[in-house]
């Protein structure tokens, strides 16, 4: 397999560090478009111009036929998108005049699990970056999504925490079970959880959609990994290296508190980790009014300035 991708390179002076771009989660171009808006290209762009080195690549499949697609990433997961982005990562570092000890992996929210779980494979990452990446297990992440979805639809505190005791129920069997033995099983596993909502304030549509999470986590390998999937072990083993971990306080997808606080508690101890939570804005980083998507191609701004410009001094620093 082939990625394609662009390497920009300052003008006038060696680069002093330089680093891979990993988009989040779905199909997405080298400059991670989406919602009319392109931030890698404005992030490469920015610390490009200020001395640093950025690969950043289109995804797999990206621009193929739907055939191609489909065989690229039909049965791949978030650990197949690390092996990626260390096929990048050692493009990068074997680049003439580049340092291999300068060369580090910046992902954004499943990119910062993947930077992490990158990085915990190849020691030569020298540094890790996370804007707004997801650093809590799947099943907790999709849980506090889930909540947050229920409140803003005006649901009742009842149905909100009955829902949410039903999903945990559901990430917890899915964790027990390999997921090669799901679709034999789901028959016994859906009766079982139907059970459970025996008695419970839960609406049939919701009763549905539950039910639904088990037959997406048989049909999708990426499914099933992402809600089973721990990444403390990586972020520890990945954590001996300088950490940069940024979130917007009105991040409704990846939430800040909890998932700063997953890079505190298990990077505690490290004197080369940063954490930063900007307060007003989203997931994509834009100073916004409610952090919901719905109003992320309506914000003008792709990325906050002042994000940037404590990207650029951090990498900076590195590199002297």
């Amino acid at each position: 397999m082939t990625l394609a991708g662009t390497l920009t390179l300052p003008d006038s002076v060696p680069p002093r560090t330089a680093l891979v771009l990993v988009t989040g989660s779905g199909l997405q171009n080298r400059d991670e478009e989406l919602f009319g808006h392109k931030p890698f290209l404005v992030i490469a762009d920015f610390l490009t111009r200020r001395g640093i080195a950025v690969l950043r690549y289109d995804d797999r499949g990206f621009g193929t036929s739907e055939e191609e697609l489909r065989a690229l990433t039909g049965d791949a997961t978030t650990a197949d998108f690390a092996l990626d982005a260390l096929g990048a990562f050692d493009f990068l570092a074997a680049q003439p005049g580049l340092d291999r000890a300068k060369c580090g992996i910046l992902g954004h929210s499943e990119g910062g699990t993947i930077a992490f779980m990158a990085a915990a494979a190849e020691p030569a990452v020298s540094f890790v970056v996370s804007l707004a990446g997801a650093l809590v297990p799947g099943g907790r992440l999709s849980l506090l999504q889930n909540r947050r979805l229920m409140e803003s639809q005006g649901l009742d505190d009842a149905t909100v925490e009955a829902c949410c005791r039903l999903l945990e129920q559901c990430y917890e069997t899915l964790c027990s079970v390999p997921q090669a033995d799901l679709t034999a099983r789901l028959p016994e596993l859906k009766a079982a959880l139907a059970a459970g909502m025996e008695g419970q304030r839960v609406p049939e549509p919701l009763r549905l959609n539950l039910l639904r999470v088990l037959d997406s986590a048989a049909a999708s390998p990426w499914v099933y990994h992402f809600l089973t999937h721990d990444p403390s072990d990586a972020i520890r083993a990945a954590g001996s290296r300088p950490v940069l971990a940024l979130n917007g306080s009105l991040d409704h997808q990846v939430d800040a508190v909890e998932n700063l606080g997953a890079a505190r508690r298990l990077l505690g101890e490290s004197p080369t980790l940063t954490v930063k939570e900007y307060p007003g804005l989203n997931h994509l980083f834009q100073l916004c009014t409610t952090g919901d998507v719905a109003e992320y191609e309506t914000i003008e701004q792709t990325v906050s300035p002042e994000v940037l410009a404590d990207l650029a001094a951090w990498i900076c620093a590195l590199g002297k």
